[in-house]
């Protein structure tokens, strides 16, 4: 062997005792750090899980009250399900998420649209939810964009006007909302509250549908079984109605019935 192989296997030899020698400290290390884990007393334990939350808290708190949208509705949050053993507090999750929503906050404002709507802690008022859900919907927030078309078609909270839910149902669907996708084919199908119309039934439905809304494509099944605003399409009718069934069983007890008559 000459002097630069014999080297090299020198170098090799040296560099395997250190990596097996490393190898060993480091688990060594492993070993201590997890018996340290697990040897430690739940008192301390729960000490320093207390210690965190403290500190958390009044991270948000001080953000919170320097007047950061985000941190005032985080800690309206915590006061609201009592989590980071912060004690629960509706008045303080009234307070805190009023001031974020009042910043233009769309998430707050939706909160405490459906607060308001639910009457859950609070007493309801339709008013105040509709407000703030109005609110959201400006800013684009599609969930309060559903709701105040409810509001407008159930006329709650303010005078029913079918236009007006048409309009923010609308809003709402064009931002890829199924349920209101959903809503819309209903409204156009059932043509009790505008206007029926076949056509833009079927359009909002196949959108609904194609998203995997087991009523919109049971509904869709039925257009195209029967030739309303679409040609009719017995095949077709048949393919929406077994990607419904598995969630549908009226679309499973219709799709039995079409089988058997094909």
């Amino acid at each position: 062997m000459n002097k630069a192989k014999f080297a090299i296997a020198i170098l090799t030899l040296i560099i395997i005792g250190c990596s097996t020698a490393i190898a060993d400290i480091t688990q060594s290390k492993s070993k201590v750090l997890y018996a340290d884990v697990v040897d430690i007393d739940p008192k301390k334990r729960l000490q320093a899980r207390q210690k965190m939350n403290t500190e958390y808290f009044q991270k948000i708190l001080n953000l919170a009250e320097q007047g950061d949208a985000d941190a005032q509705l985080s800690l309206g949050m915590l006061y609201k399900h009592g989590l980071r053993g912060v004690k629960k507090d509706i008045n303080k999750v009234i307070e805190w998420i009023t001031k974020s929503a009042n910043q233009g906050n769309a998430k707050a404002q939706f909160f405490l649209g459906s607060l308001y709507e639910t009457g859950v802690d609070v007493k309801q008022d339709y008013s105040k939810a509709f407000y703030w859900y109005k609110k959201s919907a400006n800013q684009g927030n599609a969930k309060a964009q559903f709701a105040i078309g409810g509001f407008y078609y159930q006329g709650t909270g303010v005078k029913k006007d079918m236009n007006k839910a048409i309009e923010w149902y609308t809003k709402c669907a064009n931002q890829g909302n199924a349920t209101a996708q959903l809503y819309l084919g209903g409204l156009y199908s059932e043509g009790e509250e505008v206007k029926q119309d076949y056509t833009k039934a079927v359009a909002w439905y196949k959108k609904s549908a194609n998203q995997g809304n087991s009523s919109a494509q049971y509904n869709l099944a039925i257009l195209y079984y029967n030739g309303k605003g679409v040609k009719k399409n017995h095949a077709k009718a048949i393919e929406l109605l077994k990607k419904s069934a598995n969630e549908n069983f009226e679309a499973y007890t219709v799709l039995k019935f079409f089988m058997l008559r094909e």
